[in-house]
């Protein structure tokens, strides 16, 4: 499956001659692409993507972006440790040097990087997690702080809990289509 996902979006950057046009918004492994819906939207186009190639749920990321900035592009927030987060994804100044050298990310509050990079890290903390909570609170207030919790028997977060509940919605809102 995530095979088909990721052919169907890297589709989506070769141009169709006039000939191949029309198959683009044929069903493909079950999917239906729009090339309407993803030329207006290549917020979702990055989400599609990275989520594919990092392994996360794209649902999931949507629902990081709405928690973490409500979809605005240049939101920033001053952290009471003194580290800021930008963009979409409020990704942690902490952070800055380590995935500009890791994915080559020169600009935090472009919309494609700034996902790329919560992708990425979601990917991370997935990998070494099973737990959505975890995964979500590693993400918010950083692994060391979640181990902690955990340590305390606290499984989850206001933050973890608010984004799977947001998750759920948009599931429900796609089982409903």
């Amino acid at each position: 499956m995530r095979t088909i996902l990721l052919t169907a979006v890297l589709l989506l950057f070769i141009p169709p001659t006039t000939a191949q046009a029309s198959t683009y918004e044929q069903p493909i492994g079950g999917i239906s692409i729009s090339l309407t819906a993803i030329e207006e939207n290549p917020i979702e186009l990055a989400i599609a993507y990275y989520s594919s190639i990092y392994g996360v749920d794209s649902g999931l990321v949507q629902a990081v972006i709405g928690n973490e900035s409500q979809g605005d592009i240049k939101a920033f927030a001053i952290n009471d440790n003194g580290t800021h987060d930008k963009g979409l994804m409020q990704i942690n100044s902490c952070n800055y040097e380590w995935l500009s050298e890791e994915l080559g990310i020169t600009n935090f509050y472009d919309p494609q990087q700034n996902i790329q990079c919560g992708c990425y890290i979601l990917g991370l903390l997935s990998s070494k997690y099973d737990n959505v909570h975890r995964i979500l609170m590693s993400y918010n207030m950083g692994e060391t702080q979640t181990r902690k919790l955990w340590g305390q028997q606290i499984y989850s977060s206001r933050y973890s809990r608010e984004v799977v509940e947001r998750y759920n919605k948009l599931k429900e809102v796609k089982t409903d289509e």
